[in-house]
C-alpha cells in the first residue's frame, strides 16, 4: 500500500502511475451475491452447468461485479493521511474489454490524470484506473474516475469520484443538490 501523509503530495503526481491494488479473487460465490444483490441473475453468471457450454467454457463475473470492486483496489492501493471522507462522484468512462472468467485474480492500476484545486485547500482528482487479470495480465477494463474532492484540512477526505454522463438528468440533478449541501461544498453546477 502507498501511502501519501498529504493530499496534496498526491495532488503532485498528476500523470503517473499511483499505486498497484492487491489481487482479489473472484469466485462464484461472490458472482452469486452480486447477482442476488443486483438482481442480474443470467445464466452466464450463476449456472455453472449451462455456462460451461457456453461461449466461455465457465461462469464469467458481471461486468459491474468488476466496477463494483473500485473500492476494494482504492482501499489496498493507497491512502491519504490528512483526509477521512471520500465521495463517489461517478465515471466518465468505462470498458469491459475481456471476460472475467470464475476463478480469477483482478488487481487494478491507478493513476492521476488531473488534480484541480476546490477552495479551501481541496482537490477534484480525475483517475485513470486499468483492472488487470492475473494469468497474462490482459486489461479487463478502462474506468476513468473523475472529480474527486476533497479538503485537506484534517477532517475531510476525497478520492474516487466521477462523472455520470450517462444517467438521466433527472438523477443528475439530484446528485448536485447532494453536492450543493455537503460541508465542503464544491460549487458544482453541471456535469459537462
Amino acid at each position: 500500500m502507498r501511502v501519501f501523509s498529504t493530499l496534496q503530495q498526491m495532488a503532485d503526481l498528476v500523470g503517473q502511475e499511483l499505486a498497484v491494488s492487491d489481487w482479489i479473487e473472484i469466485t462464484q460465490e461472490r458472482i452469486n451475491q452480486f447477482a442476488q444483490a443486483t438482481g442480474d441473475h443470467q445464466w452466464i453468471h450463476v449456472d455453472p452447468q449451462r455456462a460451461s457450454q457456453g461461449p466461455f467454457g465457465t461462469p464469467i463475473a458481471h461486468g459491474f461485479l468488476t466496477l463494483s470492486l473500485m473500492p476494494a483496489f482504492f482501499d489496498s492501493a493507497m491512502k491519504i493521511d490528512d483526509i477521512r471522507m471520500a465521495v463517489n462522484y461517478g465515471v466518465n468512462k468505462v470498458r469491459f474489454t475481456s471476460p472475467v472468467p470464475v476463478g480469477s485474480k483482478l488487481r487494478a492500476r491507478i493513476s492521476l490524470k488531473s488534480a484541480e484545486p476546490i477552495e479551501p485547500r481541496g482537490y477534484q482528482l480525475t483517475y485513470a484506473v486499468v483492472v488487470e487479470r492475473e494469468r497474462g495480465l490482459r486489461q479487463l477494463k478502462c474506468a476513468r474516475r473523475a472529480a474527486d474532492m476533497a479538503v485537506a484540512d484534517g477532517n475531510t477526505k476525497v478520492f474516487q469520484i466521477a462523472q455520470f454522463h450517462e444517467f438521466p438528468k433527472v438523477i443528475k440533478k439530484w446528485f448536485l443538490g447532494i453536492l450543493r449541501h455537503v460541508p465542503f461544498g464544491p460549487k458544482c453546477t453541471s456535469f459537462d
